[in-house]
């Protein structure tokens, strides 16, 4: 059966969001700050889970393979990274891009904000589209959807 993990990783959301507003944006804590994200969602969303999660992370794309995200309407409009990822594991982009979600498969890499330095509200979620029905869709691409529109789903223990 999957798992809804949606509750689990908004409450992460926020966490880090608090952590981040209230007191890592005041330091020179921008580079380190995803370390420390990365280890709280190992902790609080992977072996918290009712089905503990193996800790399974694409290192090229920094998808989490068990973890899917799923809107919750049929079709809307997400915004498509049309980027090249760098070797420091950033993103840089030349333009965006939206397209209307139908038949896709997205894989959960983590909460985006645009606002590197100051406040965040980590408004998306930024996946890894890994499959897709639709040939307008390109398997590969990183895009951003609405992080309180979405369902997080452990598909592995499925």
């Amino acid at each position: 059966m999957k798992e809804d993990l949606t509750e689990i990783i908004l409450d992460y959301r926020d966490a880090m969001r608090q952590l981040w507003n209230n007191h890592a944006r005041h330091y020179d804590f921008v580079h380190r700050f995803g370390a420390v994200e990365d280890e709280y969602f190992e902790s609080a969303v992977m072996y918290t889970a009712e089905n503990r999660i193996t800790v399974s992370r694409n290192r090229q794309f920094g998808f989490y393979d068990s973890i899917e995200v799923i809107p919750n309407y049929a079709s809307f409009q997400m915004i498509v990274f049309l980027g090249v990822k760098n070797d420091n594991n950033s993103f840089s982009f030349s333009r965006f891009d939206h397209k209307e979600i139908h038949d896709i498969v997205i894989k959960y890499i983590d909460f985006f904000d645009f606002n590197v330095q100051g406040p965040r509200e980590y408004k998306y979620v930024k996946g890894y589209i890994s499959g897709s029905r639709d040939s307008r869709i390109n398997i590969g691409d990183i895009v951003l959807l609405p992080a309180d529109d979405c369902k997080y789903i452990n598909v592995k223990n499925a």
